[in-house]
């Protein structure tokens, strides 16, 4: 399983397995990630390692339980919930002001950290 997954999931009650499937059934919709119009399909494509795989393909890999989750996924995750992500940056490279993922501003905001290899539930 994912760290990413595994974190969001404790945080919100959900078996990170179902967390990953919820998550890659609404890419796979090719969901509105960021309003106005910016698609999972536009957002693979700012990935500098998959700039060219096609949507399916991401959510093919983004299935397979040794994937790894990142941006998209937390953007995705928040659409789902309806809740803001904070990644609060640790390590001893990190230390940089939090990443925010912004759903709505009045929904609950939940925080995991990431030590620029690891996510954990803060």
């Amino acid at each position: 399983m994912s760290c990413l997954f595994d974190s969001l999931g404790y945080l919100v009650k959900v078996q990170p397995d179902t967390l990953r499937k919820q998550i890659c059934d609404f890419l796979r919709t090719d969901a509105v990630l960021i309003s106005p119009d910016l698609k999972a399909s536009d957002a693979i494509k700012f990935q500098p390692d998959i700039p060219s795989m096609s949507l399916e393909q991401y959510v093919h890999i983004m299935s397979l339980q040794h994937t790894n989750g990142g941006a998209i996924e937390i953007r995705a995750f928040c659409k789902l919930y309806n809740r803001n992500v904070r990644v609060v940056q640790c390590g001893p490279r990190q230390g940089g002001k939090p990443i925010e993922f912004i759903s709505k501003d009045e929904h609950q905001w939940i925080t995991i950290s990431w030590n620029g290899g690891h996510f954990e539930p803060a």
